[in-house]
């Protein structure tokens, strides 16, 4: 199995931004939930202080929602059992992914949820707030007889600064495990600890499609600086085939929240994976000191008639990042849907894209795309430099037809990096600097030599242009850096970056000049793009043998 993992800056909601909420009506029923949190941390970054809140959430599919049930805090009456009653609100988007206020602190901006519903479960975590946890909601069914048919995840912080994962086919001895309504899926815990489990009817079938995943972890005896607990939501898309592109939204306790993307490396995260019947549900849990739990629903199969862009379909046309990666100012985007477009049509290289082709436009927050290439079910378009960090509404009109909109997050810098498969997966697009010659297997890169990277996503540029006008000499606004991540024989180089940002004669593209560094290779070596809390570690290119 191949996972490419994204860290593109994604599903940054603040107060006060308006937020799509036309999807609410997903999230309604009686819900049971476990919610285990890390509310704070030693001088380390080990966990000093845990809550763990369970009982039943009943959403009422307009954004409003009432939780009864009990939470326990290590820092309050000695982790005690008391009461919880609490209202708040959701706002769940067209394409699933949303939040809901915590309901361990709902008046709390700063604690908010962020998640999705997919498979009728809700999971999430508060990625842009000061703690670490893992929420997880399942439609009520009745109390689990015996957990013996499911595989089940555990993760538990009843220790201090430890955690328990183990993946087991046996009886949860002990322990409060409620199967969902559909009885394909069960959540528990035990009532007085400070653990949660998911279990699955496993059936191990592939993964296909797009999914949301959330997860927490811990690694006792870590020296990370940034802490030995970590939490995360995201997305992913598999092929069927094993292989995948991942996008989280990772906080840590002593550093900032960043966005992680990446791939080709399952057999190294330390995780083991398991999936339900159909592949609709899939759990991870730790291995060889790594202790998490990770759980992923498929994103539920969106139809629309007529001008319908998919509520899915915005992805970085370079990497194909999923759907919570964020978007960036001059981005090259692919929108994906159906009845887009009355002809397939592209703009011959080298000329400035139009802001209508064959009558199609491309509206972002109010404001006309340039437009490279039109289908009847695909649009590559150019996000527009003036467009701002938050929320963004995204509208296709083919010829006075409107489409659907759908809601994107806007970063600072999204990068993708082409790659020779088109398809964000394998070799990147890269060519030899002293030659023009393309990087390949056969003509591999050396140390010491300098290559071109052809990317997207690398932000806004100085001198100003026109976005979608022929560029000259631009460098991105963002510092870029380039490592170079032999994890065949545990080497990690940083390569010495000379220019970063739009391709001379070109619309629509960007361009990185690196240095090679020595002590990497030979090989296949992803390369690891990092701009402005973004972190990217998706293609390799092959590097050779010095003589």
């Amino acid at each position: 199995m191949k996972v490419f993992w994204t860290a593109l800056a994604g599903i940054h909601l603040l107060a006060g931004q308006s937020v799509d909420s036309s999807g609410s009506a997903a999230l309604k029923g009686t819900y049971r939930f476990r919610e285990v949190a890390i509310v704070n941390f030693d001088s380390a970054g080990k966990p000093a202080e845990t809550a763990a809140a369970f009982g039943t959430i009943v959403f009422d599919g307009a954004g409003r929602y009432a939780v009864n049930g009990t939470v326990r805090d290590t820092a309050i009456s000695n982790g005690a059992a008391q009461p919880l009653a609490s209202y708040g609100s959701y706002a769940i988007s067209a394409s699933g992914s949303g939040r809901i206020t915590n309901p361990l602190n709902p008046l709390d901006p700063s604690s908010l949820i962020y998640g999705a519903v997919g498979q009728g479960i809700f999971i999430g975590s508060s990625t842009e707030g000061m703690g670490n946890n893992l929420f997880i909601a399942i439609p009520a069914g009745a109390a689990a007889d015996s957990a013996a048919s499911y595989a089940i995840g555990l993760l538990d912080f009843s220790a201090p600064s430890n955690g328990v994962v183990q993946l087991s086919a046996q009886s949860a001895a002990g322990k409060t495990m409620f199967a969902s309504a559909d009885e394909k899926y069960a959540l528990g815990w035990t009532p007085g600890g400070f653990d949660v489990l998911f279990g699955i009817k496993a059936a191990s079938d592939p993964l296909r499609g797009v999914y949301y995943i959330a997860g927490l972890q811990n690694v006792p005896g870590s020296t990370d600086s940034c802490g030995a607990v970590n939490s995360f939501y995201g997305s992913l898309i598999a092929d069927g085939a094993g292989n995948q592109i991942v996008h989280q939204r990772l906080a840590s306790p002593l550093c900032y929240v960043m966005d992680f993307e990446t791939d080709d490396r399952i057999v190294n995260d330390g995780s083991r994976f398991v999936a339900g019947a159909g592949g609709a549900v899939f759990m991870g849990i730790g291995t060889a000191g790594v202790l998490s739990l990770t759980i992923g629903v498929r994103a539920d199969n969106l139809r629309g008639s007529g001008v319908f862009l998919h509520p899915l379909g915005v992805a970085n046309a370079a990497s194909f990042a999923p759907v919570t990666a964020s978007i960036a100012p001059g981005e090259m985007i692919a929108l994906s849907g159906s009845g887009l477009s009355p002809e397939s049509k592209a703009i011959e290289g080298g000329q400035t894209f139009p802001k209508t082709l064959s009558g199609v436009r491309v509206v972002i927050n109010g404001i006309d795309a340039p437009i490279y290439y039109v289908s009847p079910t695909q649009i590559a378009a150019i996000v527009p430099y003036a467009t701002q960090i938050g929320p963004a509404s995204i509208q296709v009109m083919n010829n006075g037809a409107a489409s659907n909109m759908v809601t994107a997050f806007v970063a600072a810098a999204a990068p993708g990096i082409f790659t020779q498969q088109a398809n964000g997966l394998g070799y990147a697009a890269a060519i030899h600097a002293a030659t023009g010659a393309p990087v390949t297997a056969a003509n591999p890169a050396m140390a010491g030599e300098y290559v071109a990277l052809f990317a997207t996503g690398l932000g806004t540029v100085t001198p100003a242009i026109a976005e979608g006008a022929v560029a000259s000499l631009a460098a991105a606004d963002h510092r870029i850096t380039v490592r170079f991540d032999d994890y065949g024989n545990a080497s990690f180089r940083n390569g010495k970056v000379t220019y970063a940002g739009l391709a001379p004669g070109l619309a629509g593209l960007y361009q990185i000049n690196v240095q090679v560094p020595a002590g990497v290779g030979p090989g296949d070596v992803y390369l690891e793009i990092a701009a402005d809390g973004v972190d990217v570690n998706q293609v390799t290119i092959p590097i050779g043998k010095n003589e």
